[in-house]
């Protein structure tokens, strides 16, 4: 018995001592040499810099950075491409690595088959990079590699990935994220990709797929988001019947013909510009802060429910009427290519931008007393005969140029106005009395203007940015 013990512990000995004298002296555990190899000598300055290396002969001693847990050599000859990384070869020596940033090199392919312990990898900007291997790091949970070469991204092992950002890299041109399914955020927009499935990442929160070809996507089972934008894709419905915490949606730029949004009572943002809309009913959404229809098929839209409404633009419909008497709130306004005959806005007294172009039928604006107007611009507006801001006293730039009937600008007294563009109407006179700020003046192109009223001060120095016809003149006093 005892021989037979003494026989087999023999032999155990045997085996490790032809195991030792077998192996590296260099090498220790986990496969790893003692000194390892940097090739790349713009990555290795960098470890230098860093203090993880002090020699720049492509060789580091992995102990130093085994336990290292953050690296970031985003920042290095960012802007030098003979300096740029090209070669990350000696990562895998950082074993204990958590995050890594190697933006904004110039390195071509990646594998961190040895970092598994990493949770979070930004690789963005580097259009060098065109293999990505995070296939064995299953704790990955924020990946950014955005603007990238990357044309094949395998995800299905990343399951605890939360947030993914891979926008702005036009060779990828499928992106799997099925196996996500904790995935809270996905950006992804300016990609290549024509199919988007996101049914079951039900955890999401926040996508933005805007500027792909997609025809079809099914958010009924992710009832948590909040964020969702396609603007830019081939979608011709939509139901977020279901989605009933978004607050924020674009759809703009697709073939929608019809949208409902009676359920999406937290809805604060709205887009669907560019569709095929006929109808758009808002009046559950009580909520909204901005919304924008611009170029559709609307013939009437009703915001008179939307009462903090503070963004509105719904230009290029067949509107031809518009009721904003109960949006008080509103701060902006844009209604260009309408057939508007009359616009009121003399119960919008927040309004501080107004853009009000090439509308063939308006003959009247009405700005009542809003003192915070600081800019209204109001261009080929036909049938327009006369603007009154006499009471916009905070405007500072009034563009009003192209508007072939427009005769007379009362100007009352404005200290704040800086910037008058009035150029190619048909005005008559024009008192710049009162305006005492005015820097910038372009009149030219209104034949009948004559006379161009202005105080002593500003007669004894006029500014060099004035421009009028020459038939005109400055005078203190104008018949």
């Amino acid at each position: 018995m005892l021989k037979a013990f003494s026989n087999n512990f023999l032999s155990a000995f045997l085996l490790l001592f032809v195991f030792l004298t077998n192996c590296s002296p260099d090498e220790v555990g986990n496969n790893i040499p003692k000194t390892g190899n940097i090739p790349d000598a713009n990555f290795e300055q960098a470890l230098i810099d860093l203090g993880y290396d002090d020699v720049l002969d492509g060789k580091i001693i992995t102990a130093n950075v085994a336990n290292v847990t953050e690296l970031d050599i985003s920042g290095y000859s960012s802007n030098d491409v003979d300096t740029k990384i090209k070669d990350l070869t000696g990562i895998e020596y950082f074993i204990s690595l958590i995050k890594l940033n190697c933006s904004y090199q110039n390195i071509a392919s990646l594998d961190l088959t040895n970092n598994l312990k990493l949770k979070g990898l930004e690789v963005a900007d580097m259009g060098s990079l065109t293999n990505l291997n995070v296939t064995r790091n299953i704790e990955l949970e924020i990946l950014k590699c955005f603007r990238t070469g990357v044309s094949n991204l395998n995800l299905s092992n990343n399951i605890n990935l939360i947030e993914l950002y891979t926008y702005e890299s036009l060779q990828l041109s499928s992106l799997d994220i099925r196996n996500n399914t904790v995935l809270k955020t996905i950006w992804c927009k300016n990609n290549n990709l024509s199919s988007l499935d996101v049914r079951n990442n039900i955890d999401l929160e926040f996508l933005d797929c805007r500027f792909n070809t997609i025809s079809s996507l099914d958010v009924t089972n992710n009832t948590k988001i909040k964020n969702l934008s396609f603007w830019g894709n081939n979608l011709s419905s939509i139901d977020i019947s279901n989605n009933l915490d978004l607050e924020y949606f674009d759809c703009s730029e697709n073939n929608i013909t019809t949208l409902d949004v009676s359920n999406n009572l937290a809805l604060e943002a709205l887009g669907c510009t560019s569709n095929l809309l006929t109808n758009i009913d808002v009046s559950n959404n009580t909520s909204l802060i901005s919304f924008a229809c611009d170029n559709n098929l609307l013939n009437t839209i009703d915001i008179s429910k939307n009462l903090g409404l503070l963004s509105f633009s719904c230009g290029d419909n067949s509107i031809t009427n518009l009721d904003l008497s109960n949006n008080i709130a509103l701060n902006s306004f844009y209604c260009n290519n309408l057939p508007l005959i009359n616009l009121d806005l003399s119960s919008n007294t927040e309004l501080e931008i107004i853009w009000c172009n090439n509308n063939p039928q308006l003959s009247i604006i009405n700005f009542g007393n809003n003192s915070t107007l600081a800019w209204f611009q109001g261009y080929n507006n036909t049938q327009l005969t006369s603007l009154d801001v006499s009471n916009n006293t905070s405007l500072q730039w009034l563009q009003c140029y192209d508007n072939s009937q427009l005769t007379s600008i009362n100007l009352g007294t404005n200290n704040n106005l800086v910037s008058l563009d009035c150029y190619n109407n048909n005005l008559t006179n024009l008192d710049l009395s009162n305006i005492i700020n005015l820097s910038s003046l372009n009149c030219t192109s209104n034949t009948n203007l004559n006379c161009i009223q202005v105080n002593d001060l500003q007669l004894s120095n006029i500014p060099t940015d004035w421009i009028k016809d020459n038939a005109a003149i400055f005078a203190t006093i104008c018949n």
